[in-house]
């Protein structure tokens, strides 16, 4: 089962970077990007969407962190209560 969990695992992060390459290649065009005012630089516009979508994927980990923590302690306490019990 592990084994299986791990190809899974692989498979997931082969096909993604597969996909970024072919995002970035399939969009070469340099894009200047400005924030601000500021100039960011210039990258093309793959690598623009790629990092786009990271730093959702990264925010979404870190606002969905605070409830997934909540619910393992949760879980970990009823399950002490649980091996407290006397058996009937």
């Amino acid at each position: 089962m592990v084994a299986l969990r791990r190809l899974g695992w692989l498979t997931a992060v082969a096909g993604a970077v597969v996909l970024g390459l072919w995002l970035v290649q399939d969009n070469s065009a340099a894009v200047p990007v400005v924030l601000l005012g500021f100039p960011i630089g210039q990258l093309p516009l793959g690598i623009w969407l790629a990092l786009a979508f990271l730093t959702g994927v990264l925010v979404a980990i870190l606002a969905t962190l605070p409830a997934v923590t909540g619910a393992r302690r949760r879980t970990r306490r009823l399950q002490r209560e649980l091996g407290r019990r006397p058996a009937q």
